[in-house]
């Protein structure tokens, strides 16, 4: 039960990593020596979320670096595990972390048996779960309630932890969009929200580095406060539940860190962003010049796993200072990404003005609300029609086109670290997986 084997391939085509972090293989072999020694000394490991797309690859890495489902491994979610790691025993307890005091006596249960009679043993928390980032069924102001359950999660956990405070370190996989604020209805161009229209940043792909490098320099300038502003003074519902459940988990007395992914992450069959429009065979171009940062799964995963074995469990000071940025070292941009793809395959580039973007989010935001009110149930949208890019009407509301903020660099420079994976390696990852999709699709209505 100790071994795992990949249902994907890793992509090959990997730059230098950042000199800072350990290589894959010195933490393949510090984990070894955490997780296969004798029973006494062995580290728990606990995936809150683990069901779900970033948490089962932890999970996953943690068995392919000898991990054993049976005896370290726990998962902790309100869905089903996955097929595969059911196969390899993972320990799974079904609970909604958000259901609190229930979930908080469950919980705290599980620590207490991880710990008993094992007077040298850790436990390492990864805490993944979250509520879905956007809600098909539900408009941009319809989120507070997965807000709240956010929110309730972190402090669900902490509570639960702090009996065994002393021998637990919990890695938060926090978000990049915290750091973002909602766009300027009067200045949409405004070079913290969308992208520059100074003389200095063409439109021209063929100056797509040019663009990105101006970009990211005036943004890396900004020396923002990590956590500021109200509720409201977000990108989203989302944005907020994110920024609140770290500072939960940070100011607590439980040694802890917290990664934010800043841009899309995918790879091994993931949500990729741009899913649905390569199902469409077409996609909007509404900010040719924004950076965007493309992150494959394995490099928030190897993030994570370097911030469980890195750092002392004890006489940790928590805070803000233990918020570490994942960000590629090479950006990209809307416009090299469409003439990637159009490279590989036909594709169609659908061109629209922001300004005209927000104008009609604005109205597709207030239109459901109208629905329910009407009906008293909103209106239901399928998730390939209402996705970022797809070029259908659907795809134009506040919080979907909001995302792309999250793609920009970020503010804190002097917490960065490096992904491995280049643009050009993860698109030909997604294209890959989406033509041997699309292939399954085409068997499936053959027979």
């Amino acid at each position: 039960m100790n071994s795992y084997t990949p249902l994907v391939p890793v992509v090959l085509d990997i730059s230098q990593s950042d000199s800072k972090s350990p290589s894959k293989s010195e933490i393949k072999n510090d984990l070894e020596k955490k997780i296969v020694g004798e029973g006494k000394r062995r580290t728990r490991f606990v995936v809150t979320g683990g069901s779900g797309y970033i948490g089962s690859w932890i999970v996953r890495h943690l068995l392919m670096n000898g991990g054993d489902g049976e005896a370290d491994i726990w998962v902790v979610d309100r869905d089903p595990l996955p097929k595969d790691l059911a196969r390899h025993g993972i320990q799974f307890l079904e609970l909604d972390l958000s259901n609190t005091p229930e979930s908080s006596g469950k919980f705290a249960n599980l620590f207490s048996e991880l710990v008993s009679g094992k007077s040298d043993s850790k436990v390492v928390v990864f805490h993944c779960a979250v509520t879905a980032m956007y809600n098909p069924r539900r408009t941009d102001s319809g989120l507070v309630e997965e807000a709240d359950a956010n929110i309730a999660m972190a402090h669900t956990l902490v509570n639960s932890c702090l009996d065994v405070k002393d021998r637990c370190y919990i890695v938060n996989l926090g978000d990049g969009i915290v750091d973002r604020t909602r766009p300027s209805w009067f200045n949409p161009y405004r070079i913290d929200t969308w992208s520059s229209t100074s003389s200095s940043t063409s439109s021209s792909t063929s100056s797509s580095d040019t663009d990105v490098n101006h970009v990211k320099n005036e943004i890396l300038s900004d020396q923002s406060k990590l956590f500021v502003g109200s509720r409201s003074s977000y990108v989203n519902e989302y944005a907020y539940s994110k920024a609140e459940s770290e500072r939960i988990i940070l100011e607590s007395d439980i040694p802890s860190a917290s990664i934010r992914p800043y841009g899309f992450v995918t790879g091994h069959l993931g949500d990729s962003f741009l899913t649905p429009a390569l199902r469409y065979n077409g996609g909007l171009l509404h900010s040719q010049g924004v950076p965007i940062g493309l992150l494959h799964v394995d490099d928030v995963v190897q993030q994570a796993l370097t911030k469980a074995i890195t750092r002392e469990y004890n006489g940790i000071s928590n805070g803000l200072s233990n918020i570490y940025t994942l960000y590629p070292e090479e950006l990209t941009t809307l416009s090299a990404i469409y003439d990637y793809i159009s490279s590989k395959r036909p594709f169609r580039r659908i061109k629209i003005q922001p300004m005209i973007v927000l104008v009609v989010s604005h109205i597709l935001s207030i239109l459901p609300r109208i629905t329910k009110l009407l009906t008293g149930t909103p209106p239901g949208l399928s998730k390939s029609d209402d996705a970022l890019l797809c070029g259908t009407a659907n795809s134009l509301t506040v919080a979907r086109f909001n995302v792309l903020q999250t793609t920009q660099p970020p503010p804190h420079p002097s917490t960065l670290h490096i992904a491995s994976y280049s643009p050009r390696a993860i698109l030909d990852c997604l294209l890959n997986e989406e033509k041997a999709i699309l292939e399954k699709i085409d068997l499936k209505k053959a027979q």
